[in-house]
C-alpha cells in the first residue's frame, strides 16, 4: 500500500533455471486503488468462471484470489453464479491484514461444470477491504488472462485528472 500516488503493474513469470527471459511465459496485472477496495456488505462480480468436467480435461482453469487493503481482517463469501444468475454454489474464506489468497477454482468447487461462470465476492464480517480477481489459464497453451473484479468509479465530480510532472495540459 503506497502513500503517495504510483502508477503500478505487474507481472508474474516462469523462467526456469538456464532460459533466457524472451521464453518466459507470464502475466499481467494493473495497480488498483485501495480506494475501490470492497468492504463490509459490500460485493462485487468476477468474470471468466470456467471449467468443464472432467476438470483434468477442461481446456482451461481458472483461479480466483483476494488482496486486503486496510491492515484489518475480512471475512468473504464467493458465491458462483450462472450465465443467468442462478447460484450454483458458495464458500467463506478469511484474509488476514495486508495478505494475498489466490485458490483454484477445481479444488473449491470440483463438481462444478460450468463455461461461462461469474464470482460474486462480498464481505460478510471484519473491518478489512478486499480487491477481488480472477485468472483464466489455457492448458495447452498456459496463455493466462486476468480478471479484475467490476468497481464503481467515484463520480465524476469528486474524480481528479492525472498528468505527468512536466506534461502539457492539452487535451483535458
Amino acid at each position: 500500500v503506497a502513500e503517495k500516488k504510483v502508477i503500478v503493474n505487474e507481472r508474474f513469470f516462469d523462467q526456469p533455471p538456464g532460459t533466457d527471459a524472451s521464453d518466459t511465459k507470464g502475466q499481467y496485472f494493473a495497480g488498483i486503488p485501495k480506494q475501490l477496495a470492497i468492504g463490509l456488505n459490500e460485493s462485487t462480480q468476477i468474470l471468466g468462471g470456467y471449467q468443464t468436467l472432467p476438470a483434468g480435461d477442461s481446456d482451461f482453469r481458472y483461479n480466483f484470489g483476494f488482496v486486503e487493503t486496510t491492515g484489518s481482517s475480512a471475512r468473504i463469501r464467493v458465491t458462483v453464479l450462472d450465465a443467468l444468475g442462478g447460484e450454483l454454489g458458495s464458500r467463506e474464506y478469511t484474509i488476514s491484514a495486508y495478505s494475498q489468497l489466490q485458490y483454484a477454482f477445481r479444488d473449491h468447487f470440483p463438481d462444478l461444470d460450468c463455461e461461462n461462470a461469474r464470482l460474486r465476492a462480498e464481505v460478510i464480517s471484519g473491518s478489512g477491504r478486499v480487491i477481488a480477481y480472477g485468472t483464466g489459464i489455457a492448458n495447452g497453451s498456459q496463455d493466462p488472462t486476468t480478471f479484475e473484479m467490476a468497481m464503481t468509479l467515484p463520480s465524476t465530480a469528486s474524480r481528479r485528472r492525472w498528468r505527468a510532472p512536466g506534461s502539457p495540459r492539452r487535451g483535458w
